[in-house]
């Protein structure tokens, strides 16, 4: 979860730093922790574990470098190298990364000693889990106001819209069909057949030089790009299963996209149409509550808050499907920037 300059959260991820001398203590906490925000629709990400401050500017410049935002610090008051958590939490503050943070400790009453600080919250640890759920609670209330939600929501399908890209760009460039060049004439012909304007510029790319791909996939809007990667697994996983190639790589990829469930059609219900309302949206008040109202009205099209956590958990599965089919054709992990 981030707040950008607007106050619009943008990311669906809870990044939490801990510092702890027995990382083990804070297993059962974080569990609990993560299972709450997978049921608010959001996703735990921990930033990092970290027992004293010695590396702590290559810590934050190391955060700041991935261009991560950290929401919540868990921080053991009373670290292994007898460095209190005030003098921890001074050094974090001058390397200007203002988070609240959650004290915790077995050892008395801190709240003498920390009380001339900024954004600081007490748990003791048998209380830990309860007290961070309590702060994310609060939090997250300015994500989830429906204002807030659009932002959020567009973000994060246009990352989606990205990693489709990505996908469609492997399966053309990395050497998984035998002549890429024909399906990537295919994804040209169906976007000819879809778009009214700019259609002579599109016919003059040449598709059968595979270097045009990002030129042709510029061009596509987010329905085409699923209907390609729909219609590319399914060429794909025919050709390899027609040749019976003995190349084990290929035939792991077949197997492993076999069991991937990804249907354009689907992501066009469950993601899409959300989103092409949400972009002509305002927020209005009906019967005391606050709503997004399509513009202009369509009876179809009332989004309340309620409905915001299926939204958000139907954006987290198709980033996991997205993500899958992603590291299964090119080996590697999907990064953001």
């Amino acid at each position: 979860m981030r707040i950008d300059h607007n106050g619009e959260k943008m990311r669906l991820k809870f990044n939490i730093l801990c510092f702890e001398d027995n990382p083990q203590n804070l297993k059962p906490v974080l569990k609990g922790v993560g299972n709450y925000l997978e049921e608010s629709g959001f996703e735990l990400n921990i930033v990092g574990t970290y027992q004293n401050n010695d590396e702590l500017p290559g810590i934050v410049e190391d955060i700041k470098a991935k261009r991560l935002d950290v929401d919540l610090i868990l921080m053991d008051y009373f670290l292994t190298n007898n460095q209190k958590g005030s003098t921890l939490i001074k050094s974090i503050r001058n390397c200007e990364l203002y988070t609240d943070i959650i004290f915790y400790t077995q050892k008395g009453d801190l709240q003498k000693e920390i009380e001339f600080l900024e954004g600081i919250y007490l748990a003791g640890r048998d209380t830990l889990k309860e007290k961070t759920i309590i702060v994310i609670k609060n939090l997250l209330k300015k994500a989830l106001d429906l204002s807030n939600f659009r932002g959020l929501y567009m973000a994060e399908t246009s990352e989606l819209n990205s990693l489709m890209e990505d996908i469609i760009l492997i399966f053309i460039t990395g050497n998984l069909f035998k002549n890429p060049a024909i399906e990537l004439q295919t994804i040209k012909d169906k976007l000819i057949e879809k778009l009214d304007d700019s259609l002579d510029g599109i016919k003059k790319i040449d598709a059968t030089n595979i270097e045009n791909a990002h030129k042709i996939l510029s061009e596509l809007i987010s329905f085409h790009k699923a209907r390609a990667i729909t219609r590319l697994t399914k060429n794909f996983i025919a050709e390899i299963e027609a040749s019976k190639t003995i190349d084990e790589k290929l035939k792991c990829i077949t197997q492993k996209l076999s069991g991937i469930d990804f249907k354009a059609k689907d992501y066009k219900n469950e993601i899409l149409s959300l989103r092409n309302m949400l972009a002509h949206a305002k927020e209005i008040t009906k019967n005391g509550v606050k709503v997004l109202c399509s513009t202009p009205p369509r009876k179809d099209f009332v989004f309340t808050e309620s409905q915001s956590l299926e939204a958000r958990k139907n954006l987290k599965k198709y980033s996991k499907i997205l993500s899958d089919i992603y590291e299964t054709i090119s080996g590697k992990k999907w990064v953001t920037d």
